[in-house]
């Protein structure tokens, strides 16, 4: 199929007619290129049904934004990207800003209705409010197949109630369909036919969570915050629109002590990292590797600057101040080649650690004075029950 591509923003005077027909679908590729049309706006008919009429085959439109245009839905598969989705076709990465009324079914939009093969809507957002008889939704009104809509979510307003609005919902209408990872926002709600996407408020469909989970696990991520551009009042947008990455800063300890773990936050934000050791160290430094070779702060508490995904690792060493004799009588030393714990009480569990924190000895002592095999020369980390010793050299 031919490959389109967006190479400025258009502000239409009038739309007589969509791309591509009923019978000659569009199959091939338009790539918006981080463009966006305005003023989308006609009354549906048997030859205009949304920007383009059918996508089909291994059609993809992508990086397009329908940033206004009122639309009269007054007829069945009308869609603000696209009336029809057909095949293996896809659209991922656009958004519609367009309202759409009209006494219609089968209404979307992103699109209107997918009738055949196993279609794709991933990466998308509505924001345009959508009233129709039903079969519609804010980013796909009906389907006769099993399309799937992937990592979008809704704005929008839809028919709330009347004698088909439990076939409208803000991501899905009605028909078999699969959705992963899909959000709206609380005033709107769920079709019959869809039990998976997920009611936000709008706190929380503002805020660097939803934005992590929208880019999920992917290497390149696609969404952003809208707060350096505030474009789409402060709710998910691209990358490809100004969007603000959302950033992992993850603060790991070794098994000497521990961290705060990962804090997800706007690129740019400052992260508070807290060391805190375990009984028997104490804080060393904080290295990018998780071996500790590479040091870049030995202060704690630790403030960076989170700007990409970034783990830090806290170190410990072992504690200078640890006595070898204990309060409640309790001795540990050693002779030799052995570690004798003296003064135990019997069932007291006993636990040698070495300078790395690995495990070497856990045994409950089974007389008042117990010895063990080690390697002298060494220095050893042994827990008496809530006791902590430092031995060896």
């Amino acid at each position: 199929g031919i490959t389109w591509k967006l190479t400025n923003d258009i502000t239409l005077t009038s739309w007589s007619a969509s791309i591509g027909t009923a019978t000659t679908a569009f199959q091939g590729i338009f790539d918006g290129n981080g463009h966006t049309i305005s003023n989308l706006t006609f009354t549906s008919s048997a030859t205009i049904r949304g920007l383009f009429h059918t996508i089909a085959g291994n059609a993809v439109v992508s990086n397009l934004g329908i940033q206004s245009g009122t639309i009269d839905a007054s007829a069945g598969g009308t869609g603000c990207i696209t009336g029809f989705i057909n095949g293996s076709s896809k659209i991922e990465n656009c958004y519609n800003r367009a309202n759409v009324t009209g006494n219609g079914w089968e209404i979307g939009g992103i699109a209107g209705w997918a009738k055949n093969g196993t279609p794709q809507i991933i990466n998308c957002y509505n924001s345009g409010n959508i009233e129709a008889v039903g079969d519609c939704a804010g980013i796909l009104g009906y389907s006769d197949c099993y399309p799937s809509i992937i990592n979008c979510y809704n704005i929008g307003s839809i028919p709330m109630s009347g004698g088909y609005s439990d076939k409208c919902g803000s991501i899905f209408g009605k028909g078999g369909i699969t959705i992963t990872n899909c959000y709206f926002l609380s005033t709107g709600k769920r079709s019959l036919d869809d039990a998976v996407s997920l009611s936000k408020t709008e706190s929380e469909l503002k805020a660097t969570g939803i934005v992590a989970l929208l880019n999920g696990a992917k290497n390149t991520k696609v969404w952003g915050g809208d707060q350096d551009v505030m474009i789409n009042n402060g709710y998910p947008i691209f990358k490809w629109q100004g969007g603000r990455d959302v950033v992992a800063a993850t603060v790991s300890a070794n098994i000497n002590g521990t961290a705060i773990g990962t804090v997800t936050c706007w690129a740019g934000s400052e992260v508070t990292a807290t060391a805190t050791a375990n009984a028997g160290y104490e804080f060393k430094n904080w290295t990018s590797d998780a071996a500790g070779d590479v040091e870049i702060s030995a202060v704690n508490p630790y403030v960076f600057t989170a700007t990409e995904d970034k783990t830090i690792y806290a170190n410990f060493k072992i504690s200078t101040g640890i006595e070898d004799v204990s309060a409640t009588g309790v001795r540990v030393f050693v002779s030799g080649n052995q570690l004798i714990v003296a003064g135990v009480e019997l069932s007291t569990l006993i636990s040698v650690y070495d300078t790395a924190g690995r495990l070497l000895i856990s045994q409950s002592a089974t007389e008042d004075m117990m010895r063990f095999s080690i390697d002298s020369g060494k220095v050893y980390i042994v827990h008496v029950n809530t006791e902590v010793f430092k031995i060896g050299k």
